[in-house]
């Protein structure tokens, strides 16, 4: 009897674990951050990280970056010797060289200054995504502004951007061609460039929420979200004037986490 009464226990005790395994032991594949991928799931798949047209990064004898690029079966080398090779954005100088979205001023000798911690233009932001995204001339432009004047290098680039409302002007008589972009002004462009999707991702952990203006808000919720912006690397102050690095920054992520930059248009 006492025999039989250990074997129903022991039997009772494997049952139970079973259950307890079954039920409880698979994990949640729906949006686990540990599975690697950190993605939003659609259709049951995971979005993939776009793989980035990259050049060769050495170090030169004094320290500074050079950059191997090959277009058309032809190398172009860039020393960069403002730019040392541990520096933050490297990778992001590599990527809009090679691409052919920005690149440096030769000061002879072999050398070019990339000047990453300058400011940006409005113009000069209207022709690198002009660039980014394929641009082409406008057969004729939406407005006239007095400070932009044809046969300017910019001409083409700001009259692009502003009939396609990617960038918006100062005032009805000025695009602001000389003014500097911060950075939710080039966040609510890039926002735009993607068709301005929903979203009302929390700004919990951005320390800079409460200066981000009312008009750009959606913008820098939909960066914090989809990664363009982070603490990692560099200050993302809203008003603050944005530099070269970080404008090759976020077209790097923009075209890595949303899309080629050829189909951005």
């Amino acid at each position: 009897m006492r025999k039989k009464l250990l074997v129903i226990l022991l039997l009772l005790v494997v049952l139970i674990v079973l259950v307890v395994t079954r039920c409880g032991g698979k994990k949640d594949q729906q949006n686990d951050p540990a599975d690697g991928q950190g993605f939003a799931q659609q259709s049951g798949k995971a979005e993939q990280p776009t793989e980035l047209k990259l050049g060769v990064v050495t170090e030169t004898e004094s320290g500074a970056m050079q950059l191997e690029v090959e277009q058309n079966g032809e190398k172009t080398v860039y020393v960069f010797s403002d730019i040392t090779i541990n520096d933050w954005y490297v990778p992001a100088v590599n990527y809009v060289v090679t691409n052919g979205l920005m690149s440096g001023t030769d000061v002879g000798g072999g050398l070019s200054l990339f000047r990453p911690n300058y400011g940006m233009t409005r113009a000069q932001l209207a022709m690198i995504l002009y660039r980014f995204a394929g641009g082409e001339p406008v057969a004729a432009p939406r407005h006239t502004y007095g400070d932009v004047s044809s046969g300017e290098w910019y001409y083409d680039c700001v009259n692009w951007a502003d009939t396609n409302g990617y960038i918006k002007p100062e005032s009805t008589d000025s695009f602001g061609v000389e003014a500097y972009c911060s950075c939710e002004e080039v966040l609510a462009v890039l926002h735009r460039l993607a068709g301005s999707p929903e979203s009302n991702a929390s700004l919990e952990d951005y320390p800079y929420a409460p200066k981000v203006s009312e008009t750009n808000l959606s913008a820098v919720r939909w960066a914090w979200e989809k990664g363009l912006i982070a603490e990692d690397e560099c200050v993302w102050y809203p008003t603050q004037a944005v530099s070269r690095a970080q404008i090759a920054l976020l077209l790097m992520r923009y075209d890595q986490l949303i899309g080629a930059s050829g189909e951005a248009a």
